[in-house]
């Protein structure tokens, strides 16, 4: 989905909030070394999860709020200092650092599975593949977000902590910088317009769902902390990882039922990890399996071969599907048709000359439903980080 406004987080309700209720306070260090002459500050910047078509925040308030969060620099590779929202960030969310003038790279990780630590290699740690756990990830008041990308900035020399938060009363901050993050999981739901069918065949002998489910299925078993090169083209074998990709074809993990509302906002949603290489069509990439009980409006009466009325309209029961025959594309309940079949010598009833296979109960699947694909030539990978 389409990533295109970004918020402060001093202007972003849910988040201020979040960050006000933590109380956040204090400075990187009272004892400022003797080797660093100056301050930059920072603000995050939040990537807003909005749908294709519409430019609407779905995001909830556990989805926003920061239970931890850290600035990092980094210098050759490594990372040099680290100032959290405990101990370093203001009241209105700044994250201050002491440090010398000069290029620095700059990250920010929210809410990390692992939090960072000086002297590790910021390779290793935001751009190497990892098994992340989506529950983890995605816990209810501790959604892990990330840099979108490193960030180098010029430090400039001899700034004060107060230059570098606020500025002076003729002159904008110095050495003050944002940093963009977005959530590390992508966020599935889906919701039932209508749970009334109408046949095929415009006869309306159409019917009802109930019991909506919903299965994800191929998904992304690794990923990474940071944002990457999209169509990395990743195996399995990569990095040491087996079975990047969950490639099992029977519904398993958590069931998501459907509600039979529009409004997104209600949607139970979950969350999985995003796809990371070019080949999507061949079971590596994430997809959903649809399961439904069915029940027809109409079906088959098999004593004179009439379409009637269904008197069990609010219980699901076993029928078939009339395939060819005058009544093709009418359903008959199981037990009418094996009623009528073993008072008739097997034979099917008028108007009927071929039937499906029985669902059992009215339940029926669909699938694969491939997730923001349009048609069998799109090449792109539609399941993204903060989507």
């Amino acid at each position: 989905m389409k990533l295109n406004k970004l918020f402060l987080v001093a202007l972003m309700g849910l988040s201020l909030n979040a960050c006000n209720k933590n109380d956040l306070s204090g400075n990187t260090t009272d004892n400022p070394q003797a080797e660093k002459s100056t301050y930059v500050a920072f603000s995050l910047k939040f990537n807003e999860t909005n749908t294709r078509a519409e430019a609407t925040n779905w995001a909830t308030e556990e989805e926003s709020k920061i239970t931890s969060a850290y600035v990092i620099l980094s210098d050759n590779g490594k990372i040099t200092a680290i100032v959290d929202h405990n101990t370093a960030a203001t009241t209105d969310g700044k994250y201050i650092f002491q440090t010398v003038a000069g290029n620095h790279d700059f990250y920010a990780i929210i809410n990390p599975d692992t939090p960072p630590t000086v002297g590790a290699n910021i390779s290793d740690y935001f751009n190497s593949g990892q098994k992340l756990n989506k529950e983890e990830i995605s816990n209810a008041n501790n959604f892990m977000m990330s840099s979108c990308e490193k960030k180098t900035f010029n430090v400039n020399n001899n700034v004060t902590k107060e230059q570098a938060k606020d500025g002076n009363k003729d002159e904008p901050a110095t050495n003050n910088f944002t940093i963009a993050v977005e959530r590390v999981a992508s966020k599935i739901t889906m919701t039932c317009l209508n749970p009334a069918l109408a046949s095929e065949n415009n006869d309306n002998s159409g019917g009802t769902i109930s019991n909506l489910q919903y299965f994800l299925m191929g998904e992304a078993q690794s990923s990474y902390r940071m944002a990457t090169t999209p169509n990395l083209n990743l195996k399995r074998e990569d990095e040491g990882i087996k079975d990047f990709y969950d490639m099992t074809t029977n519904p398993i993990g958590t069931i998501i039922e459907i509600g039979e509302d529009k409004d997104k906002t209600k949607a139970k949603a979950t969350y999985c990890l995003e796809n990371l290489q070019d080949d999507y069509k061949q079971g590596n990439t994430t997809y959903i399996i649809l399961k439904t009980n069915f029940i027809p409006k109409k079906v088959v009466d098999c004593t004179n071969g009439t379409v009637i009325e269904n008197d069990n309209t609010n219980t699901p029961e076993s029928f078939v599907l009339v395939k060819s025959g005058a009544l093709a594309g009418n359903y008959i309940i199981e037990k009418d048709l094996e009623a009528y079949k073993n008072a008739h010598d097997g034979n099917l009833p008028q108007g009927v000359q071929q039937v499906s296979t029985v669902y059992t109960n009215g339940e029926c699947w669909f699938g694969p439903i491939w997730i923001g694909q349009k048609d069998n030539q799109d090449p792109t990978g539609p399941v993204k980080r903060n989507t």
